[in-house]
């Protein structure tokens, strides 16, 4: 069985639209927060430092998301992530979001990202580090 990595925080006010809901870009926001606290988890370092001192990067190459039912202002998002592919050069990680642990979907995403050398922001192979780290959150039945 995969890891589940689950991340919350409340949903601020300044993250919320006039009708008291969260702005649908600020999602996107929280997915990016997310998947930074995922990666620190599954490769032990903070994502900065991959980032500025390894000099890597997964920038999001596609990424769609569906709404079932606002994320209202005062309440918690709870993103939960888990692997469904793990290629070559790339990743994609879907998302499940609700306002509890064990509460009802309010929205979902799938976002793919690509490795990078950030100095020639040119795509590379997964290093055998990472695949290792990532691994234990991998679905099986999506390969």
């Amino acid at each position: 069985m995969s890891k589940t990595f689950v991340w919350h925080r409340p949903i601020a006010f300044g993250d919320v639209d006039l009708a008291k809901i969260l702005y649908y870009p600020n999602l996107f926001h929280y997915l990016h927060q997310a998947f930074e606290a995922f990666m620190e988890e599954a490769l032990g370092i903070p994502y900065a430092e991959f980032l500025s001192e390894r000099k890597l990067g997964f920038p999001a190459v596609s990424l769609n998301a569906e709404y079932d039912k606002p994320f209202p202002y005062g309440k918690e998002i709870y993103l939960s992530i888990s692997l469904i592919q793990l290629g070559t050069k790339s990743i994609t990680l879907e998302y499940s979001g609700a306002t509890s642990e064990t509460g009802p979907r309010h929205a979902a995403a799938r976002v793919t990202t690509v490795l990078v050398d950030m100095e020639s922001f040119s795509g590379i192979e997964i290093p055998d580090w990472i695949r290792k780290g990532l691994l234990p959150y991998l679905v099986p039945d999506h390969g």
